[in-house]
């Protein structure tokens, strides 16, 4: 079974973070932050638990960096089980100084197989490695908390682009792949892959699992759909078309304000990002640009 891998995209920009009473080196007043965190389903993997044990931030200037509360000490997820509808909430309006920040850092505890693993399709549990250096997740640039604002956060942790299965070694390796949502913001772009569609393309017909593999790639508007490659265009996140009610393949993906491109592909679950695979993508049935406004749903993209 392959799956797929890390794409050698840069750690994304986080807005990000506070502890009550603390503030930053900028200003005395305050807003608020909360933090949560997301995936989404990949391919051959039924749960994909990870655990956190810190957060820190760092504001700008000469201030030491200081630990945020957490929710819950450490705080174990099911990062398949979460999207942006049902995230794991990991700071909750926490108060922090008005001012600039630079950086947000989750410090993660993989030492034992009960804190950070995998359970496969067949109920095999693996160990998972969180590849960073002492296992701490820096997210850098900079950001900004207003007097009085509640800055909501959502970030997505991109299992389709950072899990591998090394061959040869025991277990799984998850590298950070970082997605930065704005709650108050965020829209989404969903719609159905229809069983026609489906059954008119050989690469999705022939596969030895018609359930896996088939997903929906978003791309910025005027990117040509590409595998992920860390080449080429690169795609914005990328949904699982799940078998439906209705016959057809569903998937709704969450995205930022903005101009996209979505194309469908059968063979997701061959992609990896130390080759340059032909994914064989499949226009939608409207081939325009998408436009998502803030908080805007579209609905209805259709393959």
């Amino acid at each position: 079974m392959n799956y797929t891998a890390l794409s050698r995209l840069a750690f994304a920009l986080l807005c990000a973070a506070a502890i009550t009473g603390c503030s930053s080196s900028n200003d005395s007043s305050g807003g608020s932050v909360s933090i949560s965190l997301m995936d989404r389903p990949v391919d051959g993997i039924a749960e994909l638990w990870v655990t956190i044990t810190e957060i820190w931030v760092k504001p700008a200037g000469d201030g030491p960096a200081f630990q945020l509360p957490m929710t819950s000490t450490p705080f174990k997820a099911n990062l398949l089980a979460l999207n942006d509808q049902n995230a794991a909430v990991l700071v909750n309006e926490a108060v922090v100084g008005a001012g600039s920040y630079n950086w947000i850092e989750l410090r993660i505890d993989d030492s034992d197989i009960g804190l950070s693993y995998a359970i496969d399709d067949t109920g095999g549990m693996e160990p998972v490695d969180i590849d960073v250096p002492s296992d701490k997740i820096r997210l850098v640039s900079g950001f900004t908390v207003g007097e009085n604002q509640a800055v909501r956060i959502l970030f997505d942790w991109d299992v389709r682009k950072g899990l591998t299965n090394p061959v040869g070694r025991d277990g799984y390796i998850l590298r950070p792949a970082f997605r930065i949502l704005y709650a108050d913001e965020l829209g989404s772009i969903s719609g159905l892959v229809t069983q026609a569609t489906f059954d008119g393309d050989t690469s999705c017909t022939t596969k030895p699992n018609p359930d896996q593999g088939n997903v929906v790639y978003v791309f910025a508007a005027g990117d040509t759909p590409d595998d992920i490659d860390g080449m080429d265009a690169e795609p914005v996140t990328t949904a699982d078309a799940v078998l439906g009610i209705s016959g057809g393949y569903d998937y709704r993906a969450a995205v930022m304000p903005g101009t996209y491109t979505v194309a469908f592909t059968c063979l997701g679950a061959t992609d990896t990002d130390d080759g340059n695979e032909d994914l064989q993508f499949i226009d939608p049935l409207n081939t325009d640009p998408i436009e998502v406004t803030l908080s805007a749903e579209v609905a209805g993209v259709n393959f």
